[in-house]
């Protein structure tokens, strides 16, 4: 009887051993540019995670834009991918032996831009239920809210809440000129740390939104059109001629969903370039917190 315990500790502790123990990936880790072309002497950095630190990996990918690795890991592979002239881009992998692809979007014309991180005001204020400017180059609320010179855009809240559980959010956003307007998109490549196209869209701009959240009680899930995964393109100050063509125009992108508003602006009169180069902030005096790091 003694035996059959001591046997039976034994294979428990085998076991628990193997389940608990390293194991050997094996990872290939392809790299492609942004038009499914291979991208030659990228340096890859594979972290295989463990249950304290990990196994680290860098390399270099070949001609065909390829590199593998072989380190032992437990939880997850973080990989990360670079190349000057290019955006830096990573990637969470799973467990075991894989094949991932990274994309590396190439540094095409990167140019200053106002880009900061604002919120439009939710709460109870006194302009609540008001049409409110806003000015994306002043980055204020146009008078008597602020100190705005040019309208880009209004908005108009209604915030009635009870308490955390039971809320109502309202939001309505409209444009004043004629072309003036949002695109909405969604990223593809959740990856690159540059999360728009290069150029924002020529036509299809939306002048007036509604936006709504609502809750009623702690076993509610919000009934909401917000959407944090989806992001902008904007055209502002807009004049077309008679037949619709537009005269001037500028462009820019959010990236975020109301009511934040962390937007870049091309300062460029109808330039469509949205590629922010981050050591080119013009609001130069803004606290860290507020300033734009993504491109």
């Amino acid at each position: 009887m003694i035996r059959l315990f001591r046997v039976a500790i034994i294979v428990l502790c085998v076991f628990f051993n193997t389940a608990c123990a390293d194991i050997l990936w094996s990872v290939k880790v392809n790299v492609i540019d942004q038009d499914g072309q291979p991208v030659a002497d990228a340096e890859v950095t594979m972290a295989f995670l463990l249950s304290e630190g990990a196994n680290r990996y860098v390399g270099v990918t070949n001609d065909k834009g390829t590199v593998k690795a072989s380190r032992f890991g437990l939880l997850e592979v973080v990989i990360e991918a670079s190349k000057d002239g290019y955006y830096r881009s990573n990637l969470y992998g799973e467990r075991g032996d894989q094949e991932v692809t990274i994309v590396l979007r190439e540094k095409k014309n990167p140019i200053p831009m106002y880009a900061k991180k604002s919120r439009l005001w939710k709460g109870k204020n006194s302009f609540e239920g008001k049409w409110v400017g806003y000015d994306f180059i002043v980055s204020d609320y146009m008078p008597p809210y602020g100190k705005g010179l040019n309208l880009d855009f209004e908005f108009n809240t209604d915030y009635d809440k009870t308490d955390l559980w039971n809320y109502r959010f309202d939001l309505a956003i409209r444009f004043p000129n004629k072309g003036d307007g949002l695109v909405a998109y969604k990223v593809n490549d959740q990856t690159s740390k540059f999360k728009s196209d290069y150029l924002a869209p020529d036509r299809g701009y939306e002048m007036f939104l509604k936006y709504y959240e609502y809750r009623a009680g702690s076993d509610m899930v919000a009934d909401t059109n917000l959407d944090r995964s989806r992001k902008y393109y904007f055209r502002v100050r807009t004049k077309m001629d008679e037949d619709g063509n537009v005269i001037s125009a500028l462009y820019g992108k959010l990236y975020s969903e109301f009511p934040k508003l962390h937007y870049y602006l091309n300062p460029n009169d109808n330039d469509r370039n949205v590629e922010f180069d981050p050591r080119q902030n013009l609001f130069v005096n803004s606290p860290k917190e507020e300033r734009q790091f993504e491109p």
